[in-house]
């Protein structure tokens, strides 16, 4: 006796007895087939689909790590994408962290104020400090206790997309100048009451071009009312510095002597 009839007298004895179904329903295929071959090529026919199955599998599993890729991929840029409030933060510091450019006058220098242009269209005909993209235009003042307020203009062009810091100082007492009001931003250094109503004083003025004033748009340009002051004992010749995202640092000296 052979060792491989032990082994299916054994599996006989623990497999429940089909009493010979599958050898009848073998033979009465066979019996129904036209010819054997027929039989030979139905499993050759199903060979071949298994074939195209795994082809099919392995286009699949690749790309499947194609597209689990692409989703790790979006998902980290998803995680790491810098939300809106972010990028306003880190363009106001980038350009709040460009060294102050202000010359220094001393006692009894004379002040090299900027000349006055003038923009096409007729906006501010009596002219305007500055080059471009940015230009401040001037204005009436009020002086109290504290000291002199003017209420100017800035004026943006078409260039300016983003943001824009505007920083002052007095060029010979060094002090600065301060704004109130509509776009005042920065520190915080005193307060004071503008037009019956207590201001804070901040060392900033920031516009930001994606939400401009309403309004206030002419042939291209667009105008930001602000208030902006100094205390007494200023010289009045001021430095403006003027940062813009995407432009260079540009300077305006202007001169108004305070009430």
């Amino acid at each position: 006796m052979s060792l491989r009839t032990d082994i299916h007298r054994a599996y006989d004895r623990v497999t429940p007895s089909t009493f010979g179904l599958p050898e009848r329903v073998v033979q009465t295929a066979l019996r129904e087939s036209p010819s054997r071959s027929r039989a030979d090529q139905f499993v050759f026919g199903l060979r071949a689909p298994l074939s195209l199955v795994a082809m099919f599998v392995l286009i699949a599993m690749v790309v499947g790590v194609f597209l689990a890729g692409r989703i790790v991929h979006d998902w980290s840029g998803f995680k790491n994408r810098v939300p809106a409030a972010d990028t306003y933060h880190s363009e106001l510091a980038q350009l709040e962290g460009r060294a102050l450019l202000l010359p220094v006058l001393n006692a009894g220098d004379q002040c090299p104020e900027t000349p006055l242009n003038a923009l096409p269209g007729g906006l501010f005909p009596s002219g305007m400090y500055g080059h471009g993209p940015v230009f401040v235009a001037g204005g009436s003042s009020m002086s109290d206790a504290w000291g002199t307020y003017w209420y100017l203009a800035a004026v943006t062009t078409e260039p300016v997309t983003r943001l824009v810091v505007i920083r002052a100082r007095d060029l010979q007492t060094r002090q600065s100048v301060i704004f109130v009001g509509n776009w005042a931003a920065g520190s915080v250094v005193g307060s004071d009451v503008v037009n019956g109503m207590v201001a804070q004083q901040h060392v900033e003025l920031v516009l930001d071009r994606r939400h401009p004033p309403l309004n206030t748009i002419q042939a291209g340009t667009v105008t930001w009312g602000f208030t902006a002051g100094l205390a007494k004992g200023a010289s009045g010749c001021i430095g403006w510095q003027i940062d813009t995202t995407g432009s260079p640092t540009e300077v305006l000296v202007t001169r108004s002597k305070p009430d």
